[in-house]
Parts: structure tokens; C-alpha cells; sequence
């Protein structure tokens, strides 16, 4: 039975941990010298699916010892955390002695290795607390658009939480920050971690045309990353709208989502003021709508006991003439516009 051991060095592992480091991190090393394997995952690129539920992508490596083997595997995986399933969008073998090689990428099933369980682990957990700040920013924007104050940030108020609250819940689980390796993650294993052992040679060095090669299969999945994180990004921000209009729902409002900004202007006339402001996804017009009304209070002598402001300002967001989002404030919107 092959022997499977975690290690965990001490480089730093106790002092203060924040989950969105911009590092590698190692999740697992299993074997025992010289066929030692290590499993690093790249925290910069873990994104949310916006096509799947609860899944993520994740970049990960598997550095080897053994001169036998390639110095490294580079993949990026998509991991299902519903399910515990995972598959590879994209495989490639960094030999020692020839030219890269691109891989067949595993369909997706069960993690088969603890390493592959392990990476699984750590995309999960990071995704889902990256996805909890997200959300506490959120509800703090939320919160920070009707009382008027400032958003609080992550140090403020947003700490890391689950398996990122702690260094012992991080030792618990077997991961370890790596830091900065440098542009080669191989070496720094050698350098810092594998200290008893010498690197086997490269007795082969890769051509242009093969550095090249590399560097599309990488810049296809910075863009296969990009796409994804800019896809998750929009859906971040249209929940963060829906959130923000929850307070103020009003039916006859709501309607006017997807709208023409035009037939508004025909129904409720000319807004009072209108702006141009920007986006993600670009410049979009602001169009407001103030009401306002008096109520007093009157005595049986006719006399003024009370007096009471109504208000209500709407803010109609509208790209290319069709309304996407509006915003309502005041004390009295869902009575102006029952």
C-alpha cells in the first residue's frame, strides 16, 4: 500500500492568514523520498462557474521528484462541490528531457489521487469564502446606500471564516502558503522545501517555438479564466442590484425592468434631472423622478398641530433605451406609487 504522507513546514505558517492572499498554496505531498509529489494550487485563479452551481475553477500543479517523471504537470480543473466531482479543461506535461505536452483531459468523476482530493478541498473552501465576503460586501453596500454611510471594508468588518479562520484550522487541513515561488514553481520546492535532495538536470532546453506554444495554451486559459470571472463579476453585480431594490420593491417599478426608457418619459413625463454614469459594462443614463407632498395636521380650531414631509426619489437606470435597474429612496415611495 503506498504510504501517504502530509508535510508541513514551517515557513510562516503561524502568523496572520488572509484568505484572498495573492499566493500558491501547497494542499498536499504525498510519497516518501525520492518520488516525492506535491500539489500546489494557485488561490489568483479560483472562480466561481456562473454555469454550474457551486463549482469552481481552479489552476492547480503537481511537482515531482522523481527524475522519471515530468518536473511538473500544470492543469486547470473544474471542480463540482455539490457533487465532490472534478474534470480538466486544460493538462500539460513539462518534461525535463522533450517538449511539452499536451495531455487528454480527464472527464469528470470522482478525485483520483488524496492530492486530487485535496485541491478539490481547498477550491471549495476558497470559493465559498470568497463568495461569503462577496456576499457580506453586499448586504454592506446594502446597508451602506440607505443609511447614507460609508461601504465598510474587509479589514473593518469582513474577516476569513471556516477553514481560513485560523492557522490551526489550516493545519488541520493540510495547507500550507507558499508565497511568492517565483516564475518557475519547481525550483522553489528544491530551493526551500526538498533542501535534502538535488534537482534532477534538464538536459533538454524548450525552443521558441515551444516557449510560444506554451504561451498560447496559457494566454487560452487566462481568457477561458477571464471570460469566467468577468461572467460571475456581472452576476455578483446584478444580484447586488436586486438586493439593493428589495427594500423599495414597488410592483409598478419592477414592470418597468427592461423597459423602453422612452415610453417612460411618455407616461411620467420628463425626469427632473438626468445624468450619464458608467459601469462594467459601460455608460448608461441616470434618469430621477422626485415626489414629494405635505400632510398637516389641523385642530378643531384650525390650527396647524403637526406637519409631515412625503418624499420619494427615483433613480431609472437605462443603456441603449432599455432599463435595466432603478433605484427608490424616501419615506413614502410604496404610497407615491401604489
Amino acid at each position: 500500500m503506498k504510504k501517504i504522507t502530509i508535510v508541513i513546514l514551517g515557513l510562516g505558517l503561524l502568523a496572520p492568514v488572509s484568505a484572498h492572499a495573492e499566493t500558491y498554496w501547497l494542499v498536499a505531498q504525498v510519497g516518501d523520498k525520492p518520488n516525492r509529489e506535491a500539489y500546489v494550487v494557485d488561490s489568483d485563479f479560483i472562480h466561481s462557474d456562473p454555469m454550474k452551481p457551486n463549482a469552481y475553477m481552479a489552476r492547480a500543479s503537481i511537482i515531482y521528484e522523481s527524475a522519471d517523471k515530468p518536473d511538473r504537470v500544470a492543469q486547470l480543473y473544474s471542480v463540482n462541490c455539490d457533487t465532490g466531482m472534478m474534470e480538466t479543461i486544460t493538462s500539460q506535461l513539462l518534461w525535463r528531457h522533450k517538449r511539452v505536452e499536451q495531455v487528454p483531459n480527464m472527464p469528470l468523476q470522482a478525485p483520483r489521487s488524496f492530492g486530487e482530493h485535496q485541491v478539490l478541498k481547498f477550491a471549495c473552501a476558497f470559493g465559498a469564502e470568497r463568495k461569503a465576503i462577496h456576499a457580506q460586501q453586499a448586504k454592506n453596500a446594502k446597508k451602506a446606500w440607505h443609511k447614507r454611510t460609508p461601504i465598510p471594508t474587509q479589514g473593518q468588518d469582513i474577516a476569513p471564516g471556516g477553514i481560513f479562520a485560523t492557522p490551526e484550522s489550516l493545519h488541520e487541513n493540510g495547507f500550507l502558503i507558499l508565497g511568492d515561488t517565483g516564475p518557475i514553481i519547481s525550483n522553489f520546492f528544491w530551493e526551500k522545501l526538498w533542501t535534502d535532495g538535488v534537482k534532477p538536470p534538464h538536459s533538454r532546453t524548450m525552443t521558441a517555438e515551444e516557449w510560444a506554444e506554451l504561451g498560447r495554451g496559457l494566454a487560452q486559459t487566462g481568457e477561458q479564466l477571464k471570460a469566467t470571472q468577468n461572467q460571475a463579476a456581472q452576476t455578483l453585480e446584478e444580484g447586488q442590484r436586486r438586493n439593493r431594490r428589495t427594500a423599495y420593491a414597488v410592483d409598478s417599478l419592477e414592470t418597468w425592468i427592461n423597459g423602453s426608457s422612452d415610453n417612460l418619459q411618455r407616461q411620467w413625463g420628463a425626469p427632473e434631472s438626468a445624468h450619464m454614469a458608467a459601469d462594467g459594462q459601460g455608460r448608461y443614463d441616470v434618469l430621477t423622478y422626485r415626489f414629494h407632498t405635505v400632510q398637516q395636521g389641523i385642530n378643531a380650531h384650525g390650527g396647524v398641530v403637526a406637519t409631515r414631509n412625503y418624499t420619494c426619489t427615483i433613480d431609472f437606470h437605462a443603456r441603449s433605451g432599455v432599463i435595466f435597474d432603478y433605484y427608490a429612496r424616501g419615506n413614502y415611495c410604496k404610497g407615491f406609487l401604489r
